[in-house]
């Protein structure tokens, strides 16, 4: 996370988007900007164009010591354009938008700025498919990103499969179900499924801990456990098991999956 919100996202993304941002703004005249928590050049754009913009973020607010970092690698972007930088780098400075509960969010002050938001939920969607049976269903799933372990992720729905329950795995774009090796009887494997659609119909959900499944999660009342990868995974995965949500296993200790 600090090479990410310390040098990837701001110091390499911020300059290189803002000039096309610029000129997006200039072209459509927009009355307010959005962006979200990984994206740091929108608060300067709309500084220099004089249009407001809002924080919408995706997850658990970054810890105080990454705010930080931000702050500090987009202060020579803000020079550059003669503006006086603003705590934050500007990302708290109007709305922003959270669509984390309070139960999930770290031990610090959340910004004063900020607008609660919960996740819509609604029925399940139409039955698209089959069910093995009428035994509590777990989904396993590693999104979009860190699903490209195909073999690891069997692993994994082979052992939640040893439980009296049908397991729907979802391999991920680029790894179609017919590509993997046979499953036990009770795993169904699809590609994709929406979130919305399944989750209804869920009794836990087994994942990496991405924000998006996480919150989809929680939003239906599923419980999770949570076996994180990278990225802002671990500090979902502890939050997650802090509050009583789910239970998790720190996957850089390396034990083994039936563990």
């Amino acid at each position: 996370m600090s090479f990410a919100f310390g040098t990837l996202f701001t110091r390499f993304h911020a300059p290189r988007m803002l000039p096309d941002l610029l000129t997006a703004i200039d072209l459509l005249h927009p009355d307010l900007l959005i962006h979200e928590s990984g994206e740091f050049s929108t608060p300067l754009a709309g500084t220099l164009r004089g249009v407001p913009w809002a924080h919408h973020s995706y997850g658990i607010i970054r810890p105080s010591q990454i705010q930080r970092l931000a702050t500090e690698a987009m202060l020579p972007l803000w020079r550059e354009f003669g503006q006086p930088v603003p705590a934050n780098a500007g990302v708290f400075s109007n709305a922003y938008i959270d669509v984390c509960p309070p139960s999930l969010q770290l031990e610090q002050e959340l910004p004063p700025t900020r607008v609660p938001m919960r996740a819509a939920t609604g029925p399940a969607g139409p039955e698209t498919l089959p069910r093995i049976s009428s035994r509590p269903l777990v989904l396993v799933t590693f999104g979009t990103v860190f699903h490209r372990a195909p073999g690891r992720v069997a692993d994994i729905a082979r052992a939640v499969a040893r439980l009296p329950v049908d397991v729907l795995w979802t391999s991920g774009p680029g790894v179609p179900p017919g590509s993997l090796a046979p499953q036990p009887a009770n795993v169904q494997v699809v590609e994709y499924v929406p979130l919305a659609q399944i989750l209804p119909l869920c009794a836990a959900v087994v994942s990496h801990g991405g924000s998006g499944t996480m919150l989809a999660a929680l939003a239906h009342g599923v419980p999770l456990v949570v076996l994180p990868q990278g990225a802002d995974q671990f500090m979902n995965a502890g939050q997650v098991s802090v509050s009583g949500a789910g239970l998790t296993a720190d996957t850089r200790a390396g034990p083994g999956v039936d563990d």
